[in-house]
Protein backbone atom coordinates (compact mmCIF):
# COMPACT_ATOMS: atom_id res chain seq x y z
CA UNK A 1 0.00 0.00 0.00
CA UNK A 2 1.09 2.95 -0.99
CA UNK A 3 0.12 6.56 1.14
CA UNK A 4 1.00 9.90 -0.29
CA UNK A 5 -0.05 13.01 2.65
CA UNK A 6 0.19 16.42 2.58
CA UNK A 7 2.19 16.22 -1.23
CA UNK A 8 1.85 18.08 -4.32
CA UNK A 9 2.56 16.26 -6.99
CA UNK A 10 2.79 19.34 -10.43
CA UNK A 11 3.86 19.88 -13.55
CA UNK A 12 4.51 16.25 -14.68
CA UNK A 13 4.34 14.12 -17.81
CA UNK A 14 4.08 10.86 -19.04
CA UNK A 15 4.46 9.10 -22.64
CA UNK A 16 1.49 6.55 -21.19
CA UNK A 17 -1.04 6.80 -18.15
CA UNK A 18 -0.81 8.50 -15.41
CA UNK A 19 1.13 11.70 -15.76
CA UNK A 20 0.67 12.60 -11.86
CA UNK A 21 0.07 9.09 -10.15
CA UNK A 22 0.08 5.68 -12.45
CA UNK A 23 -1.73 3.12 -9.72
CA UNK A 24 -1.22 -0.55 -9.88
CA UNK A 25 -1.61 -1.34 -6.29
CA UNK A 26 -3.13 0.29 -3.58
CA UNK A 27 -2.94 4.30 -2.50
CA UNK A 28 -4.35 6.65 -0.31
CA UNK A 29 -4.29 10.35 -1.32
CA UNK A 30 -4.87 12.59 1.88
CA UNK A 31 -4.49 15.92 2.24
CA UNK A 32 -2.49 16.43 -1.17
CA UNK A 33 -2.32 18.63 -4.36
CA UNK A 34 -2.26 17.02 -7.86
CA UNK A 35 -2.53 19.79 -10.95
CA UNK A 36 -1.01 20.36 -14.08
CA UNK A 37 -0.14 16.85 -14.75
CA UNK A 38 -0.13 15.48 -18.55
CA UNK A 39 -0.49 11.97 -19.75
CA UNK A 40 -2.34 10.17 -22.46
CA UNK A 41 -5.04 9.69 -19.86
CA UNK A 42 -5.65 9.98 -16.45
CA UNK A 43 -3.04 13.26 -16.36
CA UNK A 44 -3.52 13.29 -12.61
CA UNK A 45 -4.40 9.64 -11.52
CA UNK A 46 -4.42 6.75 -13.85
CA UNK A 47 -5.83 3.57 -11.93
CA UNK A 48 -6.11 -0.05 -13.35
CA UNK A 49 -8.02 -1.07 -10.32
CA UNK A 50 -10.22 0.13 -7.88
CA UNK A 51 -7.88 0.77 -5.06
CA UNK A 52 -7.28 4.79 -4.81
CA UNK A 53 -8.90 6.19 -2.00
CA UNK A 54 -8.84 10.29 -2.35
CA UNK A 55 -9.37 12.64 0.88
CA UNK A 56 -9.37 16.31 1.44
CA UNK A 57 -7.45 16.70 -1.63
CA UNK A 58 -7.46 18.96 -5.10
CA UNK A 59 -7.27 17.01 -8.03
CA UNK A 60 -7.33 19.94 -11.45
CA UNK A 61 -6.34 21.17 -14.12
CA UNK A 62 -4.38 17.74 -15.49
CA UNK A 63 -4.58 16.74 -19.04
CA UNK A 64 -6.43 15.60 -21.05
CA UNK A 65 -8.25 14.84 -17.43
CA UNK A 66 -8.05 14.62 -13.98
CA UNK A 67 -8.80 11.01 -13.47
CA UNK A 68 -8.90 7.28 -15.52
CA UNK A 69 -10.61 4.32 -13.91
CA UNK A 70 -12.31 4.47 -10.48
CA UNK A 71 -11.28 6.60 -8.28
CA UNK A 72 -13.21 6.44 -4.93
CA UNK A 73 -14.46 10.06 -2.91
CA UNK A 74 -13.02 9.86 0.67
CA UNK A 75 -14.83 13.30 0.70
CA UNK A 76 -13.71 16.84 1.33
CA UNK A 77 -12.04 16.92 -1.88
CA UNK A 78 -12.23 20.29 -4.19
CA UNK A 79 -13.79 19.02 -7.42
CA UNK A 80 -12.27 19.38 -10.70
CA UNK A 81 -13.44 18.33 -14.31
CA UNK A 82 -15.49 14.95 -12.80
CA UNK A 83 -13.72 12.47 -13.94
CA UNK A 84 -12.33 11.55 -10.23
CA UNK A 85 -16.13 11.26 -9.04
CA UNK A 86 -15.93 14.17 -6.70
Amino acid sequence: MRNITTSTITNNTSGSLGGGLSNLGTTNITASIITNNTSSSGGGIATANSNVLVRGSVVTNNHPNDCSGIVTNGGGNTPGDGTCGF
